[in-house]
């Protein structure tokens, strides 16, 4: 079977995101007892969104090149 390395990498950027979000979030809410969920400002969401999408291409190559052997 061969994997799409296109498809995991989108599907790894997008459980990573939320994930980035949740983690944003409780470290926002840490120190207040209202637990507002919100999304970080366009520069911090920018800078989130690069570094999880670096991490998503290299673990969609990984997968591409050791699920195929």
């Amino acid at each position: 079977m061969k994997i799409d390395s296109k498809k995991v990498m989108a599907i790894t950027f997008g459980v990573f995101m939320v994930e980035g979000m949740i983690h944003y979030n409780i470290g926002k809410n840490s120190k207040s007892n209202d637990k507002k969920y919100v999304i970080p400002p366009a520069k911090d969401l920018l800078k989130a969104a690069v570094v999880v999408s670096v991490f998503s291409f290299i673990t969609s190559e990984l997968v591409s090149k050791y699920a195929n052997e």
